[in-house]
């Protein structure tokens, strides 16, 4: 979402500003102890230091509230909101948010509330939640006061900015609705300011046309408004200008003065109208890992803040607790205990390997080859764990965000549907810790017991039916077998259903949604069982088949997976004595083929 940090760094002036406008309103004079304290307040918010900034916000409210000056006071908590959300801690200010909700209603002023229900529309907004961010900013209109123009203007150009990307024509409207109640000659700040965003609502459109015309309109502001004029948006104004024109290589000047998410979001599109897609894509990848990596930042900060707030959640909601809600809270505790367990234990394995081979190999090439083939495993793991599990973990973290607003009714669907995603979701990071929890163990290495005895037929069939539990939506997958019903090995049953469900889920994944085909079989010398999983996706190259069986080594780093599927399936069919390999010969996809000894029974 682009411009997002600069909206909120505009909201503290204005939450500020309107409470002086409103004491002036009342004919009430701004004491000199009340003006010390709001000046502390605003010296510290574009500064680090927290405790200075919450200590002097927390003086200021206490006063206000002495003094019965409520409104003033509901805007220095809304400052402290706006401050937790500027170092990304959106679970804190959706806490304080919340509680502000609260203590508006509980004090009964409720000409505040759609204070609160504005924040609410910024967090949800911010964290990419775009429907709620919508409902809670539509929901702040309507309570907000007829005569508040500034207030709607702002919502209406929140509303812009959440919508510009996806639907910029509907952002031009909300443009259009906040022009409409501005007085041109009275709030020439704000008219021009919004003149200047319309220039980059169609850029966006991609009006190349109106781009210009409003650009004309902006410039033309400038010289009548002089002092009064808005420069808010004049970089990516410009850029936008220069984009329209054809002028790229200005346009991109203007998008390196950018902030780092917003600079690598704009060069993207003006390659992408240059014509020049590799540039685009290189732009695009930046971007990406840039804003992956804030993601990243943000999830360990809500996590930390998930732990603080649950014994204290459980405190204050003992009247209106709900079961699930609870059960949320604690399965994310668990969750975040259990990743940082696990990406221990990893580490921890790795260095101990790392040392083994330095004491068996005094060589200095393979010790160099060696290190650095531990320093791109560390890097594979920390980028394919942030892909892998940031996604399940945002889900039920915002589900446990919605869940925790008591004013938010969920209907008996609503809430299975939740119930639903979240338990999709734990799956799925339960299955990559089981798995990294494997490789690092002794246990992989080490003897398998082969004591089960297996049906051969039976325990492929029953790997299909668990993939089509899992993925109703998943491909067409064939079953074809020459051996008997009644031929069984002993072997380790929960080991070949391990190997088979990853590489069916692998076919599948991989297959560009057309049929798999599994066949069962006994070898020329009837020694052994084989079984084949074949699709018809993505051929592997010859040089590529021996590297695709590498801990965490992905031909492809855009796709999903953490690469520990094939190493750790062939890992456990050689504890089973038998082997796993790919067939070179196969080019019309991948086939994978599984050898298990035959043995009397």
């Amino acid at each position: 979402m682009i411009l997002r940090r600069l909206f909120i760094i505009v909201i503290l002036p204005l939450c500020v500003f309107k409470a002086g406008h409103a004491s002036a309103a009342g004919d009430q004079q701004i004491d000199s102890v009340s003006k010390k304290l709001m000046d502390d307040m605003r010296k510290y918010f574009n500064t680090t230091d927290k405790e200075a900034f919450y200590d002097a916000t927390t003086k200021y409210k206490a006063y206000c509230l002495a003094g019965g000056n409520m409104h003033n006071f509901y805007n220095a908590w809304q400052s402290e909101i706006i401050y937790d959300i500027n170092f990304n801690h959106f679970f804190k200010a959706m806490r304080k948010t919340v509680e502000m909700s609260k203590d508006m209603k509980w004090r009964k002023c409720s000409d505040e509330l759609h204070n609160a229900t504005y924040m609410m529309g910024i967090i949800y907004s911010l964290q990419g939640n775009i429907m709620m961010g919508e409902k809670y900013l539509k929901k702040a209109l309507e309570e907000a006061d007829d005569k508040d123009t500034l207030f709607k203007v702002q919502i209406y150009k929140e509303l812009a900015n959440v919508r510009m990307e996806d639907h910029p024509k509907q952002a031009l409207k909300d443009l259009n609705k906040a022009l409409s109640l501005i007085n041109p000659e009275r709030m020439k700040y704000e008219y021009s300011d919004i003149v200047g965003f319309k220039v980059i609502a169609e850029f966006f459109n991609k009006d190349q046309v109106a781009v210009k015309k409003e650009y004309n309109n902006y410039m033309r502001l400038k010289k009548e408004y002089g002092p009064e004029f808005s420069e808010t948006y004049i970089t990516y104004v410009r850029m936008a200008y220069h984009a329209a024109c054809g002028e790229y290589d200005k346009a991109l000047e203007q998008a390196d003065m950018m902030t780092n998410i917003d600079r690598y979001k704009m060069k993207n599109k003006i390659y992408e109208m240059s014509g020049n897609l590799a540039a685009a894509y290189d732009a695009l990848k930046e971007y990406m890992q840039f804003k992956d990596s804030v993601s990243n930042e943000v999830m360990i900060d809500d996590l930390y803040e998930v732990e603080n707030d649950i014994e204290i959640t459980k405190i204050r909601s003992k009247a209106e607790k709900d079961k699930m809600t609870n059960m949320v809270l604690t399965l994310i505790t668990a969750m975040a205990f259990v990743i940082i367990v696990c990406l221990g234990l990893v580490v921890k394995n790795r260095n101990r390997y790392l040392k083994k081979i330095a004491r068996k190999n005094r060589n200095l090439e393979v010790m160099r080859d060696k290190a650095q083939e531990a320093e791109r495993m560390k890097d594979t793991i920390r980028n394919n764990m942030s892909h892998e599990i940031r996604t399940p973990l945002n889900i039920i973290s915002g589900f446990a965000q919605i869940m925790s607003v008591p004013d938010f009714q969920l209907s008996h669907e609503e809430r299975s549907d939740i119930a639903k995603r979240i338990s999709d979701s734990s799956n799925q990071i339960v299955k990559i810790i089981n798995n990294l929890l494997y490789i690092s163990s002794e246990a992989s290495t080490s003897y398998m017991s082969k004591n089960d005895i297996v049906p051969c037929n039976d325990i492929c069939r029953k790997a299909v039916a668990r993939l089509r539990e899992k993925q109703p939506d998943a491909p067409e997958i064939i079953f074809n077998t020459s051996v008997k019903d009644n031929l069984k090995i002993k072997t380790n049953a929960a080991g070949i259903s391990n190997i088979l469900d990853n590489m069916i889920d692998n076919a599948c994944k991989f297959g560009n949604g057309e049929a798999v085909v599994i066949e069962c079989s006994l070898d020329d010398k009837r020694e052994n069982v084989v079984i084949s999983i074949a699709n018809h996706g993505e051929y592997i190259p010859e040089d590529q088949i021996n590297k695709v069986f590498d801990l965490f080594y992905k031909m492809d780093e855009f796709k999903s997976g953490l690469g520990i599927g094939l190493p750790l399936s062939r890992q456990i069919a050689e504890q089973l004595d038998g082997s796993l390999s790919i067939d070179k010969n196969y080019k019309d996809g991948t086939r994978i083929i599984i050898t298990l000894p035959l043995t009397d029974n």
